[in-house]
């Protein structure tokens, strides 16, 4: 956030809209709607966000408290005037994004662990760190660089699903189209046999995630415990224990996701890298990954394979992935858009094949959701992909990319005092710090300087990183930026340590 900005619970508008006050005293069994939400006046469509607005600054300024239930979705769409399908949406969006926690035949509540503070509650505590007015540059991982979509293909796939006006709700599972295009491309490019009516469309990998660990929970019939990788990607993990699953982490070496450790952590659900860990960067061998099938296939494992970046690899042919070495249907397929369009889109998908004992279950709870990413969102990214906009978009991606991936490479192997590792694909690298440093403080000093990069420690789930490490993506930045940033990530090492310890032959070093 820009220094004098606003949180994103503030709206931007400049004129104030109309505001309705909705209260009622009317006593109903399951919990009386006893806290006023301020609801704007919902434009076209926007119903669930304004819901899910007025929920979450109830949260936040504290007139629902941690732990607090909130009213069904029976008593907020009969007292507040809407549809139940809108409110069952915005409870999921706020689920989903740690505000609420979902239990299983009992009432939404509040979070009670930590992940939201009252607003009053904040004032008084000291405030995180916040990007610089003088901030230049973003290299925290997960941005790709979108400018390459600036042209006529990418226009022409949108103008003709905004022009049309919508005659339908969009389906949950997603647009056929779309699905297809999907299926297309991970049987050509993963290897993976999977056909349209196997793909579900979601809004983001951990939306997928959670929808296939609430189908194991349906299909076990018990609570589940899920394994992930530690380090590893925080959003999945918070939005499975907002959804109040047992969330245990496995370590990980340089290879990948430790299958020994995995072993004796009792889980039934695991998520796994294998292409390039996150953030690690390790690759999970074939040996392993053939284990791992083996054992998703013979002690009811489900494994999910979050395949999020395996179109970028600069080093070796690419291995196969989990979902194409296996014929048990243990293993669950993720992938999304992020990367390789835009996070903007916030369109990912789910694939596993019918004879997974898992299949039923997962239909069951794709039945009771909403369509989770706009109709024309949909409609565009598929024509982007039937005309073949998507492949080249990718083959040029992928160039660029790699010659930024060379320019980290070459600082790497300049500087003498650290190194990188997960060079070998993605779009991020971990950045090895020498003692007596810590990440964060290398972080704090570069954000003084306008860089934002990311630490380690922000991937483990004990919030401490066994390495003091960065975390640099390289992907959004332009090759001048990026050597200049390289330049200052070595000059602010250099400066706390205090030496002379640095880049030899790095213009800038």
């Amino acid at each position: 956030m820009v220094r004098g900005s606003r949180p994103h619970w503030i709206c931007e508008n400049a004129r104030e809209p109309r505001v309705e006050w909705s209260r009622t005293g009317e006593s109903m069994a399951s919990g009386d709607l006893e806290v006023p939400l301020l609801l704007r006046a919902p434009e076209r469509g926007a119903v669930r966000s304004g819901l899910a607005e007025a929920l979450r600054a109830a949260v936040l300024d504290g007139r629902y408290g941690a732990g607090d239930a909130i009213p069904s979705s029976r008593v907020l769409a009969q007292q507040l005037g809407v549809s139940r399908g809108s409110v069952v949406a915005a409870v999921d969006q706020l689920v989903g994004e740690g505000y609420l926690v979902a239990h299983p035949r009992a009432a939404v509540t509040v979070a009670a662990d930590g992940v939201v503070v009252p607003i009053r509650s904040r004032v008084e505590r000291a405030e995180p760190a916040v990007l610089p007015a003088t901030a230049r540059l973003d290299l925290r991982p997960g941005r790709p660089d979108t400018r390459d979509l600036d042209g006529p293909e990418w226009r022409a796939a949108w103008r003709p699903a905004l022009s049309a006006p919508p005659s339908e709700l969009p389906s949950a599972a997603g647009h056929a189209g779309l699905r297809r295009r999907i299926a297309e491309q991970l049987r050509r490019s993963r290897g993976i046999d999977v056909e349209a009516e196997d793909v579900l469309v979601t809004s983001g990998t951990a939306d997928a995630v959670a929808l296939l660990v609430r189908a194991a929970a349906i299909a076990l019939g018990r609570p589940v415990r899920v394994a992930v990788e530690d380090p590893g990607y925080p959003a999945v993990r918070r939005r499975l224990r907002a959804e109040g699953h047992e969330v245990v982490g496995v370590p990980v070496d340089a290879d990948g996701i430790d299958l020994d450790a995995l072993a004796t952590s009792g889980a039934d659900v695991v998520v796994v890298t294998p292409s390039h860990q996150y953030p690690t960067g390790g690759r999970l061998a074939l040996a392993a990954r053939l284990e791992l099938v083996r054992r998703a296939a013979t002690e009811r494992l489900l494994v999910i394979e979050d395949d999020y970046d395996s179109e970028f690899r600069y080093v070796g042919a690419p291995l196969p992935a989990l979902a194409s070495l296996d014929g048990g249907g243990g293993v669950a397929h993720v992938g999304s858009f992020s990367k390789t369009v835009s996070p903007w889109l916030r369109v990912a998908y789910l694939t596993l094949p019918p004879s997974s004992w898992l299949h039923g279950a997962v239909r069951e709870v794709d039945a009771e959701r909403d369509a989770s990413v706009s109709g024309p969102t949909q409609e565009a990214l598929a024509a982007f992909m039937a005309g073949g906009g998507f492949r080249r978009h990718l083959t040029r991606s992928r160039r660029r990319y790699a010659h930024r991936r060379g320019l980290v490479r070459d600082f790497s192997e300049a500087i003498d005092w650290g190194s990188a590792r997960g060079l070998d694909g993605g779009l991020h690298v971990v950045l090895g710090l020498p003692a007596p440093l810590t990440a964060r403080a290398v972080v704090a000093a570069l954000a003084a300087e306008g860089l934002l990069v990311a630490p380690l420690d922000d991937y483990a789930l004990a919030d401490r990183a066994e390495q003091e490490a960065l975390v640099l993506g390289y992907g959004s930045a332009s090759d001048l930026e990026l050597t200049a940033a390289l330049s200052t990530i070595d000059r602010t090492v250099r400066a706390l340590l205090g030496g002379d310890a640095g880049v030899r032959g790095i213009p800038g070093g």
